[in-house]
């Protein structure tokens, strides 16, 4: 099961600046990336299950500053606020099923878990490694704890507790320890949980590696292995708690997956090495995950990209499949589909792709490589997408203004065929025809006009128009998103405007007129919504903004 880290309660941070236009395929109104033709089942869209407010009501206060963890298995959707209590949802209808009440002892909830049929939290108080313990998921009573916590992995039935000095392996539903190792002074340790596989890597100073797959129902050595490490352990390891570029993680098929530096092994669920061509960095927290038998890694050949997925072959570690991507927090395996969530982890989706304004997930047929982009239907920035629970994919839509988090669930739709959507690629205006010369003349005489096609769009969704002198205005559109309705549309705007990262300085109907602070100085917007479409005007000054957005909304209302 995993768990998500502490997000804040009152609003969420907003992303600095607007990033270059995603290469995307509009069709039937969503957007799809497809590298390969259709298939008798596809992914073919998001359907929103269900959604739960987190109303005071229901949840009780969180108080000032309160964040929520959120614990994600097959079975809970397990939701914490504050310090107050924990409330376990039934991932399949969003009701609440139990509630566990505040243990004040041990502080607040900083991580969730499930295993076995119990709840396992760790609670961060004065400790700085925090306090552990186990409730039953039906009933809410605790079973075990509170005792120290540490660097926790949870697998099906095993919690395991990697400390500075010592590894110990406990039973899930009781909380006794069903095997306990001492760490060798000059060493430290890191681990991994999935399924029925709890891997353990060892660091120790002036020593190799030593990698070793225990059965999480005994303890026992499944198997182990010693690997060479480029770089010496440095003792005291300072500041971190684990050795540096050393990291592991596994898949739940028990494929494991070793960065030691800048090299990455691949070992079998019987310890087998897959020989296969590992040619990319490593990095800390890197996950993979196994869908239809192929294990799937996101990587990238650098700090800054390019990224990709692959597809491994299970027997010889040979990439079957690559797909460029962009940055990746997560990957979530459902059915034979790979989910890849975009960006950074708590963050937003607009944070990574802030175009189109609707928040889209990629899906990855895991057996060929298939790529489809599909449409949430919320924002981009009202999206944090936190993993997946029951098989659905579970998302947040943050607190602001005083409106509450929402908690959604989304099934993946598989058909032959994608359902209706709204407006085809055909009638996507042309963003350039959206200001006409004598729009420009407001501003200044002589703009030249650079448009950004995105094939196979038939015409640009995004204009620029610069002007001749140095100190003119600069003047920008991009049409944000095509809706199946002119409601639909408009409500994409106010959800834009109410969580987007600009702040609204007026309005007049179909425009909300915004501001941004840069390290250059104050940008100036204007979201603009008419028909079925949403575009956003970016202009050097508000007086240009305010000039031309009406015009820009009338045009759009014309067809």
């Amino acid at each position: 099961m995993r768990s998500r880290p502490r997000s804040g309660g009152g609003g969420d941070g907003r992303r600095a600046a607007l990033l270059p236009l995603c290469v995307l395929m509009l069709v039937t109104g969503m957007i799809v990336l497809s590298d390969a033709p259709s298939m008798t089942r596809q992914a073919v869209a998001w359907r929103k299950v269900w959604s739960r407010s987190l109303d005071e009501r229901t949840f009780g206060p969180a108080g000032f500053g309160a964040g929520y963890v959120l614990g994600l298995s097959e079975r809970a959707v397990a939701v914490a606020r504050g310090p107050g209590p924990i409330f376990v949802l039934d991932p399949a209808t969003g009701r609440v099923r139990v509630t566990i009440q505040e243990d004040a002892r041990a502080g607040e909830a900083d991580r969730i878990w499930e295993a076995g049929g119990t709840l396992v939290v760790l609670r961060k108080a004065a400790a700085e490694a925090g306090l552990l313990s186990g409730y039953d998921l039906v009933t809410g009573a605790r079973s075990w704890g509170p005792r120290p916590g540490g660097e926790v992995v949870v697998s099906r039935r095993a919690v395991m507790v990697v400390t500075a000095s010592e590894v110990t392996l406990l039973d899930a539903r009781t909380g006794a320890a069903i095997a306990a190792r001492p760490l060798e002074r000059g060493c430290t340790a890191t681990a991994a949980a999935a399924d029925e596989r709890v891997a353990v890597l060892d660091v120790c100073a002036g020593r190799s590696v030593q990698i070793r797959a225990m059965d999480p129902a005994t303890g026992r050595p499944r198997w182990s292995r010693e690997l060479p490490y480029p770089r010496a352990q440095e003792w005291p390891p300072g500041d971190e708690e684990r050795a540096p570029g050393a990291s592991v993680a596994v898949a739940a098929d028990g494929t494991v997956l070793a960065c030691l530096g800048d090299a990455v092994r691949l070992f079998t669920r019987d310890g087998a090495r897959l020989p296969g061509t590992l040619d990319w960095p490593c990095s800390y927290g890197q996950t993979i995950v196994t869908s239809a038998g192929v294990p799937v890694v996101a990587t990238t050949r650098g700090s800054f990209g390019p990224y990709e997925l692959r597809g491994l072959d299970p027997g010889t570690g040979d990439v079957r499949w690559t797909g460029e991507t962009a940055n990746t927090a997560a990957l979530l395996a459902i059915g034979s589909q790979v989910v890849r969530v975009p960006g950074y982890s708590d963050s937003p989706l607009s944070y990574a792709e802030p175009w189109p304004l609707v928040a889209h997930l990629q899906t990855v047929d895991a057996l060929t490589g298939r790529t489809t982009r599909l449409p949430l239907d919320a924002t981009a920035s009202a999206t944090i997408v936190e993993g997946q629970a029951g098989g659905l994919v579970i998302t947040r839509t943050p607190s602001v203004d005083g409106a509450p988090t929402v908690i959604s669930a989304y099934h993946l739709v598989r058909a032959s065929r994608a359902p209706p959507g709204g407006v085809p690629l055909a009638g996507w205006p042309d963003a350039c025809a959206l200001l006409a010369d004598r729009d420009l003349r407001l501003l200044g005489d002589g703009y030249l006009t650079s448009p950004h096609p995105r094939p196979p769009v038939p015409r640009p969704v995004s204009c620029d128009w610069i002007p001749p002198a140095d100190d003119g205005d600069v003047v920008s559109v991009t049409i944000g998103w095509a809706a199946a309705s002119e409601a639909e549309a408009r409500r994409t705007a106010e959800e834009e405007v109410r969580y987007g990262l600009d702040r609204t300085i007026g309005t007049e109907p179909g425009i909300w007129y915004r501001e941004m602070d840069h390290p250059a100085g104050t940008g100036h917007a204007a979201i603009v919504s008419a028909g079925p479409f949403v575009v956003t005007l970016h202009a050097s000054t508000a007086q240009a903004v305010r000039l031309l957005a009406p015009r820009l909304r009338d045009h759009l209302r014309a067809g």
